[in-house]
């Protein structure tokens, strides 16, 4: 389908303009004469909105008509309040539904080809990208991938980027719990060579503490038979004492003469007695020190003995338990080394996918690499005028709509010889391109705004 006649009144600069459109159309004159207003004019009546700046100056009503081949037309009427866009029938009727018919019309993703041209380079890549959408098996890469794909409804290339991110992310913390159970490992490997196999030695513990405890008693039975000995002594001189009292009693009434000297005899032996007794006692004392110093001597052998067995098992439970953290640590190594190298493998396989995906390009010999455009292994920006030419204009034609109207402004970018090269691949083209141009020729800047058309309108 094409248009076979825009008229424009009372928008933006244009107070009255009619244009017949070829297959190309370049509306072209000096600097604020109206060109980049028939593009605007054109663009708001495919795309629709309100916009009271599209109004001209001092006017109530601007009005756009896109009449088409098939009798059918584009009616947009502007207001300083609201805009209406109504799609009328052969017979002039309004039908229903006029955006749902614009839109059947043309192609939102629709590229103006000196954008496209002049891009740069990684924006010409993201354009190529968006304009040119890529089938994405979503089954597929989730199976590769073992991702969901979140957002399903982005360009394909940006889906695998996406869910490259993640798994790149996902890597690196995969690497990073690598490195650390590996320096745990080292670690705990140089630790368990602290805690070797010690052989624990041929003793019993149990024995150790029966024979001390024997000790214990042995001491205690051992001072009460001191205890008991000293008892009996002092005993056995309080007996003797006694027997000297109920002698002297005996002889007092006989021998009155005598007590003075049985007095002091009395005293004697009774000092001498308890002389013998601090004696008897000291010694048993000093033996009782012999038997403790001599049971501590024991005790503390066989202590260190029970300390050193304590020690030697603590040790071993240690030395078992590194070997057990070691062996766990090794697993998790094993299992975390396999998803990392799954994780090479999916980032690998999204790599190649993306190339496969974008030689799959629908014009030949063209392909994004690096975020850059290729065409035939080159470089779009090394590519001559003439071969950007064509393939901006391929691509524009891919996505045209059915309307096959694109508007393009500021065509004066292009040298003569590129320009008359646009001019060319245009009207060969089965769309229809109109475009504004700067005039810098005196004699033609002195006609004001021209359009001239070239190569036919009809289907």
């Amino acid at each position: 389908m094409k248009a076979s006649k825009i008229s424009i009144k009372n928008i933006l600069g244009l107070e009255e303009v009619e244009i017949v459109p070829g297959s190309l159309t370049v509306i072209s004159g000096p600097n604020k004469q109206g060109k980049t207003s028939a593009i605007e004019a054109i663009k708001s009546a495919l795309k629709g909105g309100h916009d009271a700046t599209l109004l001209r100056h001092g006017t109530d009503k601007g009005e756009v008509v896109i009449d088409l081949d098939d009798g059918t037309s584009i009616v947009e009427t502007v207001t300083a309040n609201r805009t209406e866009i109504n799609f009328r029938d052969k017979d002039g009727r309004k039908m229903s539904s006029p955006a749902s018919k614009i839109k059947a019309l043309i192609d939102v993703l629709s590229i103006n080809p000196l954008e496209f041209i002049n891009a740069r380079a990684q924006d010409r890549a993201k354009i190529l990208l968006e304009t040119m959408p890529l089938k994405l098996d979503v089954k597929l890469v989730e199976e590769k991938t073992k991702a969901k794909i979140l957002n399903p409804e982005l360009p394909a290339i940006d889906v695998l980027t996406q869910i490259y991110n993640r798994i790149f992310e996902d890597r690196a913390g995969t690497k990073r719990v690598l490195f650390e159970k590996n320096a745990s490992i080292n670690q705990m490997e140089i630790a368990v060579e602290n805690y070797e196999d010690l052989p624990v030695e041929e003793i019993d513990e149990n024995d150790c503490r029966e024979k001390l405890e024997k000790l214990s008693l042995d001491k205690i039975e051992r001072f009460k038979n001191i205890d008991d000995a000293v008892a009996n002594q002092l005993k056995k001189n309080n007996d003797l004492i006694d027997g000297f009292a109920v002698e002297l009693k005996k002889e007092v009434t006989l021998l009155e003469d005598q007590i003075k000297k049985l007095k002091e005899s009395f005293e004697t032996t009774v000092k001498s007695y308890k002389e013998n007794h601090e004696q008897f006692s000291a010694k048993g004392q000093a033996r009782k020190n012999e038997i403790a110093a001599e049971v501590e001597s024991q005790s503390k052998g066989l202590k260190e003995q029970i300390d050193k067995i304590k020690e030697t098992t603590a040790r071993q439970a240690k030395r078992a338990q590194l070997f057990s953290f070691i062996n766990e640590a090794k697993v998790s190594v094993q299992v975390m080394a396999e998803i990392n190298e799954e994780q090479n493998a999916i980032l690998d396989w999204i790599a190649q996918h993306k190339i496969d995906l974008l030689k799959s390009l629908p014009i030949p010999g063209l392909e994004v690499r690096d975020n850059q455009v290729y065409f035939e292994n080159t470089p779009f920006d090394r590519l001559n005028e003439a071969t950007k030419v064509d393939i901006a204009i391929d691509i524009a034609k891919l996505r045209a709509g059915e309307l096959k109207l694109i508007c393009v402004d500021g065509l004066e970018r292009l040298d003569p010889e590129t320009f008359e090269v646009f001019a060319k691949k245009a009207v060969d083209a089965d769309m229809q391109l109109i475009v504004t141009r700067v005039e810098h020729d005196q004699a033609e800047l002195e006609k004001g705004l021209q359009i001239n058309t070239f190569g036919g309108n009809n289907a």
